[in-house]
């Protein structure tokens, strides 16, 4: 087992620095980390809270600025009262980014799938007691004395009915593929990115000589043919179903130490990508050169929703291809990416960063 903790979101790019401290002859003056100064607006949206931590102590923010806070008691109250703090503040630079913003086609935003984690619970109850959900039930039953059982949970349970729980089947955007004639293809599907039905990783010929996803793939082609060395940074693994360059790798469950088609939603197993096609080794197994950093040429799949730059991906439903991050599950993160994808799967340049 392992322990996930998840981030606080807020609608603001927040700092803040906390600490400890006590007062002497009623009034304390706590010089805040340097670097608080260096990132927060010192001209607004400075808040700060103190809890004594001695019994009978009331104390009060006198002031407070990036570089210092000053805190003092209450006339008549311990002069010399501990007390705990926190500043926040905004992150400068980033206080006129509109929390409500216009969204594009195929950027709806629903929860993300809850399906593994229904799962792992029907598989060990025993983590139940875990979940935030039960916690604050225990809280509320504990210190409001009622029936955990019999907490009214409506009011949120219609909030997720309206936002609703991603479903491949009723959010993934048409493919513009699908639509075209047999004849035309997927190259006429729009977007920066080149589309095809069956995607290669990026090669010179496809206008990327210059680039390091160029000169990565074109070197993992001939030097696997040549059965040579491997493409720089590539480790050679095994594999236990064909793959084509630029496909999104993850450890198979079934076979220990050896590599599959990534092929579920932000798979936390993911472990690179496929810089070169399959070779054999002795005995007839299989084995693929594979990259975990750098920039690749990496099959992705809009299908989920469209792709820029500068996206975060994770593995998509569709076998070995990547999508767009619902949101950044820590250890699902496959890289962040270089090129536009719109719609349909093709292959684009990311920049792998796995965390």
């Amino acid at each position: 087992l392992k322990v996930v903790y998840t981030a606080l979101e807020g609608p603001e790019a927040a700092t803040f620095v906390r600490g400890s401290g006590r007062l002497s002859g009623g009034v304390a003056r706590i010089a805040l980390d340097e670097t608080f100064a260096l990132v927060t607006n010192p001209d607004i949206g400075l808040t700060a809270q103190v809890t004594p931590r001695s019994p009978g102590a009331v104390l009060y923010v006198d002031s407070v600025t990036t570089k210092e806070l000053v805190v003092r008691a209450v006339d008549g109250f311990d002069p010399n009262a501990a007390f705990d703090y926190i500043v926040h503040g905004l992150r400068i630079g980033f206080e006129e980014i509109p929390v409500i913003q216009p969204k594009g086609e195929g950027e709806d935003a629903p929860i993300p799938s809850m399906a593994s984690y229904r799962s792992l619970l029907a598989e060990q109850p025993e983590l139940k007691a875990t979940t935030p959900l039960e916690r604050f039930r225990e809280i509320a039953a504990r210190v409001e004395g009622i029936d955990a059982s019999t907490i009214d949970l409506s009011q949120a349970k219609a909030l997720v009915a309206a936002i609703h729980e991603f479903d491949p089947a009723v959010d993934a955007v048409p493919r513009a593929a699908d639509a075209l004639p047999p004849e035309t293809g997927a190259a006429g599907v729009p977007g920066d990115a080149a589309v095809s039905a069956a995607p290669q990783a990026v090669t010179p010929e496809a206008g990327a000589a210059s680039t390091p996803t160029g000169t990565a793939a074109t070197a993992a082609a001939s030097s696997a043919s040549a059965g040579s060395e491997l493409p720089p940074g590539a480790v050679l693994m095994p594999v236990t179903s064909e793959t084509e360059p630029g496909d999104l790798l993850a450890l198979d469950p079934e076979h220990p130490g050896a590599l599959r088609l990534a092929a579920s939603q932000a798979d936390p197993g993911v472990v690179g990508v496929a810089a070169g096609p399959v070779q054999r080794a002795g005995g007839g197994a299989l084995e693929v050169p594979v990259l975990g950093a750098g920039i690749v040429g990496l099959r992705a799949d809009a299908g989920y929703g469209s792709i820029r730059p500068g996206d975060l991906l994770v593995s998509s439903p569709t076998p070995g291809h990547a999508m767009r991050a619902i949101e950044a599950i820590p250890g699902t993160i496959v890289g962040k990416a270089l090129e536009s994808l719109d719609a349909g799967t093709g292959t684009i340049r990311v920049l792998l960063m796995a965390r």
